[in-house]
């Protein structure tokens, strides 16, 4: 359901609670609660409707925003395309209502588009896979890690593009010496 949808059916649920409220709030003191008559009532519980609505709304990243980066759904499926990968692979460990997991987002797709057929770019959601947050040791989110072969490089929380590059740089440039 659209967010202006959801605004309008709190302010109009709202509405109706404060206005029902305001009639049988009337009071008969000159001290009377902001919401002691329909009017008044209506007004406040349309305001406090929206808000509620907008407070738990869920919050999905715009639209236009492009995620190319394949997602692994299973362990097996993590074990096959990270662990046995000929290639640097970088993993970023997102959860779906996470914001700085959003904001790294378009860095890692940069990422994957710039070391397409060098290196690969996973996403692990850790909702879907919760024997590798174990397996891990991830206590939090964003977590990306870097395999390449037996190392792993860890970090947690979202780090500038360069810190990334830098450690993917460098796998490769260590692949590359292994090779000749």
């Amino acid at each position: 359901m659209e967010l202006w949808l959801k605004v309008l059916i709190g302010g109009i649920m709202g509405l109706v609670a404060g206005g029902v409220l305001g009639h049988f709030g009337k009071c008969s003191s000159g001290a009377c609660p902001l919401t002691a008559n329909p009017f008044r009532g209506a007004i406040v519980g349309a305001f406090i409707g929206v808000l509620i609505v907008l407070a738990w709304s869920e919050r999905r990243p715009a639209e236009n925003t492009k995620d190319n980066v394949p997602h692994i759904a299973t362990v097996a499926e993590f074990d096959e395309k990270v662990l046995k990968s000929p290639r640097p692979v970088l993993v970023d460990f997102y959860s779906e209502g996470c914001s700085p997991c959003r904001r790294l987002a378009p860095t890692i797709s940069k990422l994957k588009d710039e070391y397409e057929g060098k290196a690969n770019v996973f996403k692990v959601n850790v909702r879907e896979v919760a024997e590798l947050v174990n397996r891990y040791g991830i206590g939090g989110v964003p977590t990306v890690m870097l395999f390449n072969k037996d190392e792993i490089l860890k970090w947690i929380g979202p780090k500038d593009e360069s810190t990334y590059r830098k450690a993917i740089e460098e796998a490769l440039s260590k692949q590359e010496r292994n090779t000749q």
